[in-house]
């Protein structure tokens, strides 16, 4: 316990990046007496142990090194989830029976936090929705505690957001946004706040396009991943519709113009589909979309453009430029693609293109 103990004070010291002197002084005690306990040759006394865990926004027995039963956590998270899932008022009066058990556990707190917001979401409760706040606060506190790397601290900031939007505060829930808008990750909620609750539509456009650009990259990207996965399993069908659909998603939002970034990912796009569409047989239409692709790998060698200017929608003050790493020119991005197939016919029918030019 005791070594448990003298590791843990002196973490949690760390964590808020105080000296031990700093610590001394906030406690009252000497350095000495700081130095001891974190050196394991004496423990605080009872009193001091309480002053300890309610400064470190810990427990007791967590500071003691106690392990939680984390089994038990897990059940209750598993109950209250299910309850949550059917909307059960129950969920609320389990969370509450968990906090007390696990006052400050990163993970019982957020999840916790969690509930609030969607009870209070639902039916507009403040109250509920002021409780989440809390939480998502103690939450802030109890982070270094966290293993979860899909919750982050933007994250909870942005769930504070949201109810702060849902209880009316909306300047305030924007504000917060615009503070941990970290790669344009909540631009699409910053320009629809703006837009729908603030009517001030001018200030939402700048942001409302760089979520739908970041929306576009993230969507392509994971279709290409998608299609890649398909076309290892031998599953082309589905290679093939998921090429589609970003496709048609890419086509929508291009303006007729100049080739430029944009229709250079078209042409992969096309040559992904070209690929499903062979391995099911269909050489005809692969062949066509393989023509498509070329036509504009084409005009793009002639003309190399990393810009995307010709986007529907995006109204931004800079230009935007792509990054390929498929490689330095189209012609290189396809040839790499078609490499990484691996298949000669694709292979030989595009050379075949290309000589026909």
């Amino acid at each position: 316990m005791g070594t448990a103990l003298a590791e843990n004070i002196r973490r949690y010291r760390k964590e808020r990046k105080l000296t031990q002197e700093q610590l001394s002084e906030i406690l009252g005690v000497t350095a000495g007496a700081v130095y001891k306990w974190e050196a394991g040759l004496s423990v605080p006394e009872l009193d001091m142990l309480v002053s300890l865990a309610d400064f470190f926004d810990s427990s007791v027995d967590a500071l003691l090194g106690h392990r939680m039963n984390e089994s038990s956590l897990k059940a209750s998270l598993e109950n209250i989830g299910q309850l949550t899932q059917s909307r059960d008022p129950e969920a609320i009066t389990q969370t509450e029976v968990m906090l007390r058990k696990y006052p400050n556990t990163f993970e019982a707190v957020m999840n916790a936090a969690n509930v609030y917001q969607i009870y209070g979401n639902g039916s507009r409760d403040e109250k509920r929705l002021r409780r989440s706040q809390e939480l998502l606060e103690h939450a802030l506190v109890l982070l270094p505690q966290n293993t979860d790397p899909e919750i982050s601290e933007q994250i909870i900031y942005g769930m504070m957001a949201d109810n702060y939007i849902m209880l009316g505060e909306k300047e305030k829930g924007i504000e917060l946004l615009k503070q941990h808008n970290g790669g344009a990750v909540f631009s699409y909620l910053i320009g629809l706040s703006l837009a729908m609750y603030l009517e001030r539509y001018e200030e939402a456009v700048p942001y409302l396009s760089s979520g739908l650009l970041l929306s576009l990259s993230e969507m392509i990207n994971s279709a290409v991943g998608f299609a890649c996965v398909y076309l290892a399993k031998k599953d082309y069908l589905q290679a093939e519709e998921i090429m589609k659909w970003a496709i048609e998603a890419v086509s929508g939002i291009k303006k007729e113009g100049t080739p430029d970034g944009l229709d250079r990912i078209y042409s992969y796009l096309m040559l992904f589909l070209a690929c499903a569409q062979k391995m099911q047989g269909k050489t005809d239409e692969a062949r066509s979309g393989m023509e498509k692709a070329y036509r504009i790998v084409a005009e793009l060698s002639n003309a190399p453009d990393y810009g995307v200017g010709t986007m529907k929608f995006i109204y931004l003050e800079h230009r935007i430029q792509v990054i390929d790493s498929f490689g330095e020119t189209a012609a290189e991005g396809a040839e790499m693609i078609l490499d990484r197939f691996g298949d000669d016919e694709m292979k030989q029918m595009w050379e075949e293109i290309s000589s026909n030019g």
